[in-house]
């Protein structure tokens, strides 16, 4: 499933537990992080099978680990119920989105018709999840942007070993207005028409200054041609798919939920016996207390230097 489908079904999971805005950031991160596989910047075995292995190593993080772990394929989490080959999610669905997206060819050019099938479920439950719950996008682009979660990131990409610099890629327009294209039908169609695109600037070469003018010219070339293109065909195409899904993608959600509650209760159980407090939040205000007050301090005595010259 998509970002805010795996953000949506863990917050429900700890509805009424009484998690502060740090602990429900940090949840939504590691609910979502583990797609970073899909970008080639890890791993899939170390962000969708090692939910358990980083919470050993990190019990400090247990909301970030909680989070991955629901993600996942091993421990059993939502990708495991929906990948599932003969009784999963996509698997149910397929016959009747294959039948609609036949007669759409062009809007799915460039996959076959498994891919296709795979994308095109999970875009479209995840434009019902943001058109239905606009809290949910505000609340996933204010943990993106939230300074606390640098910490269990960083811990992550060690751990992955992805890119250190990861946690300082987090807060960027371009993953905001990803997160916001799932608002409404037609503009999650508009990015669906992207993608398409840039899948045919997958693989180019970069090795020289010639080959990247290249790239840059072709991208500028798609970017142009997508604003142009009618996208009609392509907004009727999930119109229909998320007509046919909209009437059970929650109670399969809920499903899931069910099943992980036990997950949960390990977890927290872990992190209770394993970890430590974790006061980072509470040093970070500290120190910005103390600066705070070094500046004021500093600014009295000039506004004094200046009166009794």
């Amino acid at each position: 499933m998509q970002s805010l489908t795996h953000a949506y079904m863990v917050l429900n999971l700890v509805r009424g537990d009484g998690l502060n805005r740090k602990q429900e950031n940090d949840l939504i991160l590691g609910s979502i992080i583990p797609d970073i596989s899909e970008l080639g910047w890890g791993k899939e075995k170390h962000t969708h099978r090692s939910g358990w292995d980083f919470l050993k190593a990190h019990p400090n993080y247990p909301d970030f680990s909680l989070g991955m772990i629901t993600h996942g394929e091993s421990p059993q989490g939502l990708d495991y119920y929906t990948h599932r080959s003969v009784t999963g999610y996509l698997a149910r669905k397929k016959k009747k989105v294959l039948e609609i997206i036949r007669r759409y060819p062009e809007c799915w050019a460039g996959l076959n018709e498994d891919a296709a099938v795979h994308k095109i479920i999970e875009f479209s439950v995840e434009s019902l999840i943001g058109e239905k719950n606009k809290w949910l996008i505000r609340k996933v682009n204010n943990a993106f942007r939230s300074r606390y979660v640098r910490r269990p990131v960083q811990s992550f990409s060690k751990f992955s070993k992805v890119n250190p610099n990861l946690c300082y890629a987090l807060d960027n327009e371009h993953l905001q207005g990803w997160f916001k294209s799932f608002k409404n039908t037609p503009t999650a169609a508009a990015l669906w028409l992207n993608l398409i695109s840039w899948r045919k600037l997958k693989g180019l070469p970069t090795d020289s200054l010639w080959n990247k003018l290249r790239l840059y010219l072709r991208f500028s070339y798609f970017y142009v041609l997508n604003i142009l293109t009618p996208k009609q065909r392509y907004i009727r195409m999930f119109t229909e798919v998320k007509q046919y899904l909209r009437k059970d993608y929650l109670k399969f959600l809920d499903k899931v939920e069910k099943k992980l509650i036990k997950t949960k209760i390990e977890v927290y159980t872990y992190a209770k016996e394993h970890g430590k407090e974790d006061d980072s939040a509470k040093r970070s205000f500290q120190q910005f207390w103390h600066r705070s007050r070094e500046k004021i301090r500093g600014r009295v005595a000039r506004l004094r230097h200046r009166q009794y010259r």
